[in-house]
């Protein structure tokens, strides 16, 4: 019993610890007093804490929320809140976001950098036009222009993070083709976020290459 509680306290002891160091890294953003009612008003909202430990946990994550949740443009604000993008934090490198159509990708990015209230940190880059620019924390992007990244280095170095809004099959099949190569042996810390409203759980969770 004295081993059982023991190793029960050693486990919260753990999990206090790392909790402590994801929180460490939180970036204040002071919103507009209009910005903050209206995303309290979304489903995934009440999220949040859930979502951020579980990506603190697990490299792949999927996310599934009815179209209307908030999951495209509150999701990046989530992990830009936690450190991510910042140089000082454990996970320094861009946050992207795939949309599947050149229009989604400008007017989401465009809506995050208002409710961020930091634009210049909010970028897009769809074919022909790219706002991204040194001060890029968050890009969106559309699909094909992170699939022409990973042909050319498939461990987007670039990124802490990827989250694939509406995902489709061909993007994350590709990274993991191109992974089986003898650069396994290289890590990349990049998290990866499916998000879907319309997609089952189990086509990622069943997939043996997950």
């Amino acid at each position: 019993n004295n081993n059982n509680n023991n190793n029960k306290m050693n486990e919260k002891t753990t999990t206090i610890q790392n909790e402590a160091k994801w929180k460490k890294s939180a970036v204040s953003v002071i919103r507009k007093r209009n910005i903050d009612e209206q995303r309290m008003l979304l489903p995934i909202l009440m999220e949040e804490h859930r979502i951020m430990e579980t990506i603190y946990y697990n490299d792949i994550v999927i996310i599934c929320g009815e179209t209307g949740s908030g999951k495209s443009t509150q999701v990046p604000q989530f992990l830009y809140e936690n450190g991510y993008s910042w140089p000082e934090s454990a996970y320094p490198g861009l946050i992207g976001i795939t949309e599947p159509r050149r229009v989604a990708a400008i007017s989401v990015s465009e809506r995050v950098g208002v409710e961020l209230d930091r634009p210049h940190h909010v970028s897009y880059q769809i074919r022909y036009d790219s706002q991204v620019s040194k001060d890029t924390h968050v890009k969106f992007m559309t699909d094909g222009i992170l699939l022409r990244e990973i042909q050319h280095n498939f461990l987007l170095p670039q990124y802490s993070a990827i989250i694939l809004d509406e995902v489709k099959r061909a993007i994350f099949n590709h990274r993991n083709h191109n992974a089986n190569t003898n650069d396994t042996d290289i890590v990349s810390p990049l998290k990866l976020l499916i998000m879907s409203a319309t997609l089952r759980v189990e086509d990622f969770t069943q997939n043996p290459k997950f």
